[in-house]
């Protein structure tokens, strides 16, 4: 071996000195990483595949009818699965919609509210599911009589149910006597809505005002 190839030889031992071991690190962190997110995927794989069982299961307790008190104990060990252990899945929301709706058909309104109030908490994603929950409470909070409570719900507006929110604001406007702000409302919910067949409901509501401006229509829980 020559000096020349004794030199190299030297230099590459004094860069490994320096920095191979940085290098070897570096190599562990990113292999550590791609490692842990492939566990991750598989993990969150394995928790939507649970939670999808857990909703279908659901969803066959309430296709077959909540009919007594054990279906309704099946129901709800269910769904107390999925809004402790799977929480964060769209699953999970699914179900509490699931919830409310039953709660209303069984009168529970204050059970109700709360259900829907969860899913507002859990934030505004996915969209439609956010906006869809806070109408949904405003009609129970209407429906218990704090009918400033459901305003103000229904002030956070919304993208997707533009007609829906307008129709419950003069549902509630009505209970206050507010008929004008009501048919207002009313009227924007018509132009904003997608069927434009004449005679429906809030056709009905329209015309209602227009002929006796006391009238009270009340407000049905959805």
């Amino acid at each position: 071996m020559d000096a020349h190839e004794e030199e190299q030889i030297a230099a590459l031992k004094q860069w490994y000195s320096d920095y191979g071991s940085k290098i070897l690190l570096a190599i562990a962190v990113v292999l550590a990483a791609w490692f842990g997110y492939q566990f991750y995927e598989k993990k969150q794989q394995d928790s939507l595949s649970k939670a999808s069982i857990l909703y279908t299961q659901l969803a066959r307790t309430m296709e077959t009818g909540i009919k007594d008190k054990e279906s309704r104990l099946m129901f709800d060990e269910i769904y107390g699965y999925l809004s402790t252990d799977y929480k964060d899945s769209i699953y999970a929301t699914y179900a509490a919609f699931m919830r409310a709706s039953l709660d209303v058909q069984e009168n529970d309104l204050d059970q109700a509210a709360q259900t829907l109030q969860w899913i507002v908490d859990k934030g505004k994603k996915p969209k439609e599911m956010h906006e869809l929950a806070v109408l949904r409470l405003a009609r129970v909070k209407a429906a218990q009589g704090d009918l400033d409570s459901a305003l103000g719900l229904l002030d956070q507006g919304s993208t997707i149910f533009v007609s829906e929110y307008a129709e419950a604001r003069g549902d509630i406007l009505m209970r206050q006597n507010k008929t004008d702000e009501a048919l207002t409302a009313y009227q924007k919910a018509k132009e904003t809505s997608f069927s434009k067949r004449p005679g429906t409901l809030l056709d009905l509501k329209i015309d209602g005002i227009k002929q006796d401006p006391d009238a009270l229509i009340s407000i049905k829980v959805q």
